[in-house]
């Protein structure tokens, strides 16, 4: 609607302005509905007459309706007489090339009116001749070029709504974006496999996830009082430094570290981290304890193998899978052989 886009208040009073310098009525008509927003006042021979009659009335409604749609479609402003035969000038209220609203500036006479014409108008709608040309008598005959000079002044104040328009369009827009995104952080936050902690410069907790709960196997409000640091043990303090100096220097970070999960219980951990700001930092924690076992049980298991080959006084040897060249030779092999190990190694 147009208060969304514009402040009314403020409009009001420069329409009020308008009509005490020129003692020309104006009127604001939502273009989408042909809405009466805002009016400095009907004339008493529209109040009086040409709104009360049903005919008259059709007359000015469909004036209003297709003027509104024409000055709509060209976006310029457009002078005209209403077939009741005064004289108007509408005015766009564009905004991202989209016209809004209509000014309409009016209804004036260009000339003292027409008694003569005004009286067989009243006979022919069925007004009384007597109060409908006292009320004529009330419309504002303003010189046509003195019309069009104040009209100036009403593209100028088009302008300054139309760009109060754009502004608050834009910075509605840019709630609304603002919305989406928080609520797709929220989502993407909350539904992470990773534990996530956002911290402020001192490693201070400002938020963590469900999962960084249990990861740190405490209550989220027992999280909430620890810094960073504190997850990580004494002797990997001065790594969590670095996480933080890096976090400030780069903006991101990378490290398998650490950290402290109960009582005399530590977990291996790979750290992501970025920067969200001056002050504001994300990081992502993944349990890779599996991982590191796995690797040291692999590194136990080679361990082992390597010791049995080099010691198994049976010829053994290591192939390689891509060009079975040979990669490893025990020393019963060269001894069956009657060769040196360098004469048959990557041979």
């Amino acid at each position: 609607s147009l208060s969304d886009l514009i402040d009314l208040e403020t409009v009001a009073r420069l329409f009020d302005q308008f009509k005490s310098l020129f003692n020309i009525n104006i009127s604001l008509i939502q273009a989408s509905d042909l809405s009466l927003v805002l009016s400095t006042g009907a004339l008493p021979v529209c109040r009086n007459f040409h709104l009360q009659s049903s005919k008259t009335r059709q007359l000015c409604h469909k004036r209003l309706s297709n003027l509104v749609k024409s000055v709509s479609e060209t976006n310029e402003r457009q002078f005209g007489s209403c077939e009741l035969g005064l004289e108007y000038c509408a005015i766009p209220v564009v905004v991202e090339d989209v016209c809004i609203a209509v000014m309409l500036a009016g209804q004036i006479l260009y000339k003292s009116p027409d008694s003569s014409f005004f009286v067989e108008q009243a006979k022919a709608y069925g007004f009384d001749s007597k109060p409908y040309l006292d009320d004529m008598s009330e419309v504002a005959v303003v010189d046509e070029q003195h019309f069009k000079n104040a009209l100036q002044l009403l593209l100028e104040m088009s302008s300054i709504i139309a760009e109060e328009g754009v502004s608050k369009l834009a910075a509605e827009q840019n709630r609304r974006a603002r919305t989406q995104s928080d609520k797709r952080y929220r989502t993407y936050f909350q539904n992470c496999p990773d534990a996530v902690f956002v911290v402020d410069n001192h490693a201070n907790m400002l938020e963590v996830n469900s999962v960084a709960v249990e990861l740190a196997n405490r209550t989220e409000s027992d999280l909430m009082t620890l810094t960073f640091f504190e997850l990580m043990p004494e002797c990997n303090r001065n790594q969590a430094i670095e996480i933080f100096q890096e976090l400030h220097d780069k903006g991101v970070t990378a490290k398998e570290t650490v950290i402290e999960v109960g009582e005399e219980k530590v977990i291996d951990v790979s750290i992501n981290g970025a920067s969200l700001g001056s002050d504001e930092h994300i990081i992502f924690v993944s349990d890779i304890t599996a991982r590191k076992q796995a690797q040291i049980e692999e590194q136990r298991r080679l361990e082992y193998f390597l010791m049995a080959f080099k010691d198994n006084p049976s010829p053994m040897v290591l192939m390689g899978n891509a060009d079975c060249s040979i990669v490893k030779v025990n020393s019963g092999f060269l001894e069956f052989v009657g060769l040196e190990r360098d004469e048959v190694v990557e041979k």
